[in-house]
Formats: C-alpha cells, sequence, structure tokens
C-alpha cells in the first residue's frame, strides 16, 4: 500500500526526479516514504488483508464506544474515517 503523501514530501519527490535537490532533500523522502514487504504466497497476503480488516474493525468499535461514552450518536462515516483507521490502512 502507497503511504499518504504529505504536500513537502511531493515537493521533495519532484525536486529530486528533477535532479536539483540536495542529499539531505534526498534522504529525507527516503525516510519519509519506506518501503514495505509484500507478501509472498497467497495465504499470506489473505492473511495481511485479513488482519487489516479487523484491525480497522476493532477502530471503529473502539470509536464507537468512545463516542457513546461521551454522549453523542456515532455515525458510520465518523468510525471509519478516524486518524487510527487511516494510519492502519497506509501501512
Amino acid at each position: 500500500m502507497l503511504p499518504i503523501l504529505i504536500p513537502w514530501r511531493i515537493r521533495n519527490i519532484q525536486t529530486a526526479r528533477a535532479g536539483t535537490a540536495s542529499m539531505s532533500e534526498i534522504d529525507l523522502v527516503r525516510q519519509a516514504v519506506p518501503g514495505v514487504a509484500i507478501p509472498g504466497n497467497r495465504w499470506a497476503r489473505l492473511a495481511r488483508l485479513g488482519g487489516l480488516a479487523s484491525g480497522v474493525a476493532g477502530g471503529m468499535l473502539a470509536e464507537a464506544m468512545r463516542q457513546l461514552a461521551q454522549g453523542k450518536r456515532p455515525s458510520m462515516g465518523n468510525l471509519l474515517l478516524t486518524p487510527a483507521n487511516a494510519r492502519r490502512v497506509a501501512e
């Protein structure tokens, strides 16, 4: 999965590709966009996807409990689009 890129990262990647970036900018981009190992077989990919789905579902449940404890009525959109769930999907 691709990480979410913040605009300053995009600018640094563009200057790195143009050949005008300094070495520190290139190193910063390499640190900001880490590589992710790709599972080797079908079952490993299925297990990773299952882990992601259960993590997102757990995050939704935790957010629903948090909102109920605050006296708010949780909505599906607010439960799914939390910063923690976005981080899970991006990693």
